[in-house]
């Protein structure tokens, strides 16, 4: 099924999908988490991962350019959505890593999802093991941009923000 939607920069976006169920019971808009052979849908949001490797950063303005922003992952439908596509798209790929939206770079030990919530304490988390760690090996500053980790299960990790990895980004449906 081709669905066609507009994202607040304007564009039509096309998005080849498996199948698409929306169903509109007492004026209250019900989304299921659908995969697709280009993007996934869950919870009103459209997530597309891009395989062009760029640093945290430009993976943010990357995202915000084509009018959406890094994955926020607020719920474990949604985070099981997403492994579920991850692993389809990815299969057969070297990829260990992928950028989402997520970081404490403003204040260490205090995360943010792009869209401006915090996480708090009882949300939704999917840390790997021993995650955040705040690694300063490889770089003083530490590791404070959120990435999904492929060899953990695709469990949350808190990377070194100038390294290359593919990212996911997240467009608002509605």
């Amino acid at each position: 099924m081709l669905l066609n939607s507009f994202r607040s920069n304007g564009n039509l976006s096309r998005r080849y999908c498996n199948a698409a169920m929306l169903f509109l019971t007492s004026l209250t808009l019900v989304f299921f988490c659908l995969g697709g052979s280009s993007a996934f849908m869950c919870s009103g949001y459209d997530y597309e991962l891009f395989l062009e490797a760029k640093n945290w950063e430009n993976a943010k303005l990357a995202c915000e350019q084509d009018g959406g922003q890094l994955a926020s992952i607020t719920d474990r439908k949604v985070q099981v959505g997403i492994q579920d596509y991850l692993n389809e798209i990815l299969a057969g790929t070297t990829v260990k890593s992928v950028w989402m939206g997520l970081n404490d770079r403003d204040e260490e030990g205090t995360y943010v999802w792009e869209e401006g919530s915090e996480l708090l304490e009882g949300d939704f988390t999917f840390w790997a093991s021993g995650e955040p760690n705040d690694n300063d090996n490889r770089n003083e500053n530490g590791q404070d941009c959120g990435g999904l980790w492929r060899l953990r299960g695709w469990r949350w990790d808190d990377g070194y923000c100038h390294l290359q990895r593919p990212y996911l980004c997240q467009y608002s449906l509605c």
